[in-house]
C-alpha cells in the first residue's frame, strides 16, 4: 500500500523515514523511527515554528497576554510530556526494534479549546482568547496509536496532561519574572 501523507509536514516526515531505512540498508547502520507526537514541557521554545501550541499559551499566559487559536480550537492533538518521551526514546535505545516504526504520545486526542480551558484553569484567571483563520495544511485530528510501543518498548505515558501543565506553566513564568 502506498503511503498517502495527508500534509506537506506528513509527506517531509515520510520522506525522513525513507531516507533512515537506506542509511540504515546502505551502511549498515541500526536504525529505529520513533515518530513523536505533540511533545511538550518545559524550556520548550514558543518562538520555535515547531514549538507545541502548549508552549506558546504558557508563555503567553505568563506574559500576562492574550492566546491565539487558529481555527475554531476543535481540532485535537495527542501531547505527550517531554518527562514520557525521554523513557520513551531510552527504551527504543535498549530494545530490538531495529528497523521499526513507533509512534511515541500519549494514545490520547485533545482538543486545543480544552487545552486553552486546561491552561486558564491551571493559571487561576480566565484567559483572552482570540480566534484567527485555520493555518493551511493543519490537520483536523492527530492521535498516535501507542499500541507498538507498548507492546514493543512497555512503553506508558505515565504523566496526563493536567500533571504535565502545572510544571510547565510554572518554568514560563520563571522566565517573565
Amino acid at each position: 500500500m502506498r503511503p498517502a501523507p495527508v500534509s506537506p509536514y506528513a509527506t517531509s516526515k515520510m520522506v525522513g523515514e525513507f531516507a533512515c531505512e537506506e542509511i540504515a540498508s546502505l551502511k549498515g547502520l541500526e536504525t529505529v523511527v520513533v515518530r513523536i507526537f505533540n511533545a511538550y514541557g518545559p524550556r520548550q521554545d514558543p518562538t520555535s515554528p515547531y514549538a507545541s501550541v502548549i508552549s506558546k499559551f504558557c508563555a503567553s499566559v505568563a506574559a500576562s497576554e492574550g492566546i491565539e487559536i487558529y481555527g475554531d480550537g476543535g481540532q485535537t492533538r495527542d501531547f505527550v510530556y517531554v518527562g514520557d518521551l525521554t523513557a520513551a526514546l531510552e527504551l527504543a535505545g535498549e530494545r530490538p526494534v531495529v528497523g521499526q516504526i513507533i509512534n511515541v504520545g500519549s494514545g490520547s486526542a485533545t482538543s486545543v479549546n480544552e487545552v486553552a480551558r486546561l491552561v486558564s484553569e491551571i493559571a487561576g484567571a480566565p484567559i483572552r482568547t482570540k480566534h484567527s483563520e485555520p493555518r493551511p495544511g493543519d490537520v483536523r485530528d492527530s492521535r498516535a496509536d501507542i499500541t507498538r510501543a507498548a507492546a514493543k518498548l512497555g512503553f506508558a505515558p505515565r504523566t496526563s496532561l493536567r500533571e504535565g501543565l502545572g510544571p510547565t506553566l510554572a518554568w514560563y513564568r520563571t522566565q517573565t519574572a
